[in-house]
């Protein structure tokens, strides 16, 4: 068989082609960055922006020089269950200088709340998101440590629907009298009903 055999026909001298050497490998522990708080405040009128901070840390190794750069999610969802498929992504903040053993950064964003929301909802961040860009991992390799990324507000936060508008014009006055081709002066009012 053509196989059994290497390119070159070495006959009797065949099997000697392999060597072996000990080779020492150091455990590295892995990154394992967790979102440790998030606040947020206890309310917002829905369309408006609200500030919303919170704190990552890693609790495992150094992140390597080659995943030094990730993507915190910011999302709301109604209930302590953060489903990244169902609940409202609010915006995002990149991340770009790695982060050492037991080191932190506070990070912040303004977000917009949607005009339709309302009711009673959890602010989740999301650091190297798993699952977020076709994958089990994020951009950091965290090995078993990619799944504990996520944390929620401890107290949700209440969405206020404002009443709808009502404008209204109240008042309307107009001279008695104008000339062709004279400017006209027209004065209203709105009133929100």
């Amino acid at each position: 068989n053509q196989y059994d055999q290497g390119a070159v026909l070495e006959f009797k001298d065949e099997g000697n082609n392999e060597k072996s050497i000990e080779l020492n490998i150091n455990y590295v522990s892995p990154p394992d960055l967790q979102v440790v708080s998030v606040n947020s405040p206890l309310s917002v009128i829905s369309g408006q922006k609200v500030d919303i901070s919170y704190v990552v840390k890693n609790m495992g190794g150094k992140t390597p020089a080659d995943q030094k750069t990730w993507t915190d999610l910011i999302y709301v969802s109604s209930d302590r269950v953060l489903d990244l498929n169902k609940d409202k992504l609010l915006g995002y903040v990149n991340h770009s200088t790695g982060l050492g053993s037991n080191g932190e950064y506070t990070a912040s964003i303004q977000a917009q709340i949607p005009t339709d929301m309302k009711g009673t909802y959890y602010v989740f961040i999301i650091t190297d998101p798993a699952y977020y860009r076709d994958g089990a991992s994020g951009t950091v390799f965290e090995f078993d440590n990619d799944l504990n990324n996520a944390t929620a507000a401890l107290q949700p936060i209440l969405i206020i629907q404002p009443d709808p508008v009502d404008l209204q014009v109240t008042e309307i006055v107009i001279p008695g009298q104008v000339k062709s081709g004279e400017k006209l002066s027209i004065q209203y009012t709105v009133q929100n009903k």
